[in-house]
């Protein structure tokens, strides 16, 4: 019995995790839809952006790695 409340309280731990990541994921997302690339922008700020977007992609996957 301990053990299942011991499973049951690390997939609440794990499942609260990924909540908090899908949340960020969606403010990024949201963040990234509003970026204005319409003529009058910096484009050196919104390619920087772009630019660290996709390194956090490329090493999303050490994340789970690194217990």
């Amino acid at each position: 019995l301990a053990l299942a409340d011991e499973t049951e309280r690390r997939l609440g731990e794990i499942a609260a995790g990924n909540e908090a990541a899908l949340t960020a994921l969606d403010h990024v997302a949201v963040a990234v839809a509003r970026i204005d690339t319409g003529r009058g922008q910096p484009a050196g700020a919104t390619e920087q952006a772009l630019q660290e977007l996709r390194r956090f992609a490329e090493r999303a996957g050490l994340y789970g790695r690194q217990q």
